[in-house]
């Protein structure tokens, strides 16, 4: 069974509001919230998740390792 491929605008809707939410709690700067979130789309499109399972904890994690690298 092949898996399907990643539906960027699906979990944009299904988990956006959420990880901007968190973003903006974690950088606590809007802009700064806004490019957090924007690289954990892009890192999902070019290494996206290999479950479709837990994916709202995935994408916290993703912005977690973001802002800890910044």
């Amino acid at each position: 069974m092949t898996p399907r491929p990643f539906d960027l605008e699906l979990q944009m809707d299904r988990h956006g509001a959420a990880l901007r939410q968190l973003a903006g709690a974690l950088v606590r700067d809007s802009n700064g919230a806004d490019d957090a979130v924007h690289e954990v789309w892009i890192d999902a499109l070019q290494h996206p998740p290999r479950h479709d399972a837990a994916l709202g904890g995935w994408f916290a994690t993703a912005l977690r390792n973001v802002v800890r690298g910044w």
